[in-house]
């Protein structure tokens, strides 16, 4: 058994989790700070330089926590990482569809390997530099979004369950990005001014193309190489892709088809190797189906209809709309209005004001 700890914060290196770290610090005097090692770099052939898998992020994490005194440790989580984000994320795209390892993450690592390594040091709870709220309503612990609306984070929370909520706390949810760092400057932490990471912490220079080539080829993974087919809503070819080649439903860029106008992936068949090409237009669907539904903060019964707003991308507004739920974890989301290019393997999380009711990953949309 470890030294006991009253909670054990999760740092990523970064100013939210550091300054995440100074307030339960603050309040709990025996909390530890833990940084998961997560991507295993062998699988590349080379370490990751930056982002939340790199060595300088543990550094910076160990050395945020010398500074306010807080005892750290370093845990070996990349056969997790790799079991439950990377292989999957990989999986996925070579499937055809778009996932989102960072919500992978959270279900799998963040709220349940941390939890589980939390209470090898004798704590209850852990504490992450997320932008959200957990608050009591009605006698029941509840998700809400972050009070700054620019860096809210609930939407890649969705995989939280009701009991998760028992044994996580969110200390900067009230707080926004600025004053973050201006906390974070006040007691000089090396890393308040740091630079966001905005791509996925485990692929550089946000390629995913080269990410997956280089990674399937450690991996001894054969790639299809035969050349791929664009084609429109109508069946026309219009023109040929290297099948290595990744895409999403909505993509624009990289398409390199001359068709005078803006022209989006509506359609992937990654098993014929088609990717179908259409008008803005074609990307309106006015249902989507979503599967590994997680009700976090109502319990609806089967065959329920729920008014609320809904989400398909994290930056995106919330949008009016009604939830059926078809069964226990799968629900179908009806927007009557419609919503643009919901993708197989992405979320759809549904609010009511600022509780999150709950989410799941979109398997079709019609």
């Amino acid at each position: 058994m470890a030294n006991k700890s009253d909670i054990l914060v999760a740092m990523s290196g970064g100013v939210d989790s550091s300054v995440c770290a100074l307030i339960c610090k603050e309040a709990c005097p025996n909390a530890i700070g833990a940084t998961m090692k997560l991507f295993d770099s062998e699988l590349l052939g080379r370490p990751i330089e930056s982002g939340c898998c790199s060595l300088e992020d543990v550094d910076d994490a160990k050395e945020v926590c010398h500074k306010i005194g807080m005892p750290h440790y370093t845990l070996n989580c990349k056969e997790e990482f790799t079991k439950h984000v990377v292989d999957p994320f990989v999986a996925a795209y070579l499937a055809g569809t778009t996932p989102n390892p960072c919500i992978a993450c959270n279900k799998y690592l963040k709220f349940d390997v941390l939890i589980k390594k939390a209470n090898w040091f004798g704590a209850d709870m852990i504490a992450t530099g997320h932008y959200a709220n957990i608050e009591k309503e009605n006698g029941r612990l509840v998700l809400k979004r972050g009070d700054d609306p620019k860096k809210d984070q609930s939407y890649v929370l969705h995989t939280l369950t009701k009991d998760h909520l028992d044994h996580v706390v969110f200390p900067i949810g009230r707080l926004s990005k600025n004053e973050v760092r201006e906390i974070a400057s006040l007691v000089d932490m090396v890393v308040a001014e740091k630079k966001e990471s905005q791509d996925i912490c485990f692929v550089e220079n946000g390629s995913v193309d080269n990410f997956i080539a280089h990674y399937t080829k450690n991996k001894h993974v054969q790639l299809s190489e035969i050349k791929g087919t664009f084609k429109n809503e109508q069946g026309d070819i219009l023109g040929f892709y290297d099948a290595r080649q990744n895409f999403t439903i909505g993509q624009r860029k990289g398409l390199n088809l001359a068709m005078g106008h803006p022209v989006y992936v509506t359609g992937i068949d990654k098993e014929n190797n088609i990717v179908t090409i259409g008008e803005r237009e074609d990307l309106i669907k006015e249902h989507v189906v979503a599967n590994d539904f997680n009700w976090i903060s109502i319990t609806p019964k089967i065959n329920d209809e729920i008014s609320c707003t809904s989400k398909i991308r994290y930056n995106m507004k919330d949008i009016p709309c009604k939830v059926k739920v078809d069964s226990e974890n799968v629900a179908t989301v009806t927007f009557p209005d419609g919503v643009s290019a919901p993708a197989k393997g992405q979320s759809v999380v549904c609010y009511s004001g600022d509780i999150v009711l709950g989410g799941g990953f979109i398997t079709k949309s019609f």
